[in-house]
């Protein structure tokens, strides 16, 4: 009998994932180089991956995925624990005054 087979795609968040852990791995382990040397791997985007080379490479962003790392039975798969979502709303975003409101002087 010819079964259909089921693939099953990684996400980007269970990509993101995976990248923190092993990079949280070369910090617990005290190999600063090893973490450097895996973040610039990342930058290549490789089959396992996804999207991280979106966001490993960058510091702010994976500073932040490594915050939401610490709360990944909650965080571990919602919007913001996306690498998409880390490119678009926090690399290179600076705050600053919105003129929506602007007022026109007289």
């Amino acid at each position: 009998m010819n079964l259909a087979v089921q693939r099953f795609s990684q996400t980007d968040g269970e990509a993101l994932l995976v990248a923190i852990d092993a990079y949280n791995k070369f910090l617990i382990d005290k190999d600063q180089k090893g973490a450097d040397a895996y973040a610039v791997k990342c930058q290549g985007r490789g089959q396992l991956l996804f999207n991280v080379n979106l966001s490993i490479p960058n510091t702010e962003g994976r500073d932040f995925a490594r915050q939401l790392y610490k709360l990944q039975w909650y965080m571990g798969h919602t919007t913001a624990f996306n690498s998409k979502w880390i490119k678009d709303h926090l690399i290179g975003i600076y705050g600053g005054v919105s003129d929506a409101y602007r007022v026109e002087e007289e």
